[in-house]
């Protein structure tokens, strides 16, 4: 992953927590994290959170007991993410580039991404191919905003 991303300090994270989430990031967090509720997943991983826009509504949404890891390449992105987890959810946020993840195979019951991909560089996963032996299978769900 780039070293420009891991550099997304000093002001970014606070401009992206007061311009962009209102407008992008929040509405689409609502509609992951409901998503997410209805499949009732135990272990969920939540890579490129950001400044936790989606990590605070899994927080919020999802049963108690329920482990959820996000991570970030950005440590200034994390630190900014701690800012309104509810009390007690037991969030682990962990610094970690999304294409060379530090979990073992099957750790997790639910991998999600909300805007992250677009930074990954290389081949698209459309183009990296999902066969049998793939580490694991990807599901792309579109939500259009403002329909049911």
């Amino acid at each position: 992953m780039s070293d420009d991303l891991r550099k997304f300090g000093g002001a970014i994270p606070d401009l992206y927590e007061r311009g962009m989430a209102p407008v992008i990031f929040a509405p689409a967090a609502v509609a992951v994290a409901a998503r997410v509720a209805k499949l009732g997943p135990g272990r969920v991983l939540e890579t490129a959170c950001g400044t936790g826009q989606l990590t605070r509504r899994l927080a919020a949404s999802l049963p108690a007991g329920t482990a959820i890891t996000a991570t970030d390449l950005s440590p200034a992105m994390l630190e900014r993410a701690t800012t309104g987890l509810p009390e007690g959810s037991g969030v682990a946020l962990r610094p970690a580039d999304a294409q060379a993840l530090p979990f073992a195979d099957a750790s997790f019951d639910l991998v999600l991404c909300q805007f992250g991909v677009m930074f990954f560089p290389g081949p698209r996963p459309r183009d990296a191919g999902g066969g049998p032996g793939a580490r694991f299978r990807r599901e792309v769900s579109v939500h259009h905003l403002g329909r049911s």
